[in-house]
């Protein structure tokens, strides 16, 4: 869970961008990407600022929590389904990596303002070519994947509306 202030730092960083202590890694298809090198944890995070060409902020929320055509666009998507528990409603969503990696699990919760910060421990001994190989080809790879699902989200919607 992340405070109001971490959010507002967030939103604020939309507008200038604060990269002090991070360092320049890769720019692929309009995304860069920054690191910061934890040395709790002896892991990188990482820091994606782009943009996605033809996208409005509304469609973009709007494909990103839509599960029913997540499961359609999104290759990484193992399991995906609406949660409830003690009369509140989260998502759990099981995500499948390519190998060596293991599957991961994640639940989310379905109310907004939304801000995402991951951060993901791979446990094991993951070489760092492949790591570094992950971040610059996987995320510029997935921003590709949801363009063009938020380029075709109308064309879903109206074939949804018309079977139904």
């Amino acid at each position: 869970m992340f405070s109001d202030a971490e959010f507002e730092e967030a939103c604020a960083s939309l507008e200038n961008p604060n990269f002090e202590g991070w360092e320049f890694f890769v720019e692929s298809k309009g995304v860069t990407i920054y690191r910061n090198y934890r040395e709790s944890s002896g892991l990188y995070e990482y820091k994606v600022i782009g943009t996605m060409e033809g996208v409005t902020p509304d469609v973009c929320a709007k494909v990103y929590v839509d599960l029913d055509y997540r499961k359609q666009w999104d290759s990484y998507v193992s399991e995906l389904r609406e949660i409830t528990e003690d009369e509140k409603t989260g998502i759990y969503w099981n995500v499948n990596y390519p190998f060596p990696l293991s599957n991961r699990d994640f639940l989310g919760q379905t109310f907004f303002p939304t801000y995402m910060h991951y951060y993901d421990n791979p446990k094991g001994l993951i070489p760092t070519w492949l790591i570094n190989w992950a971040a610059k080809t996987g995320v510029p790879a997935f921003l590709d994947s949801m363009t063009k699902a938020c380029m075709g989200y109308k064309e879903y919607q109206e074939k949804k509306i018309t079977q139904h």
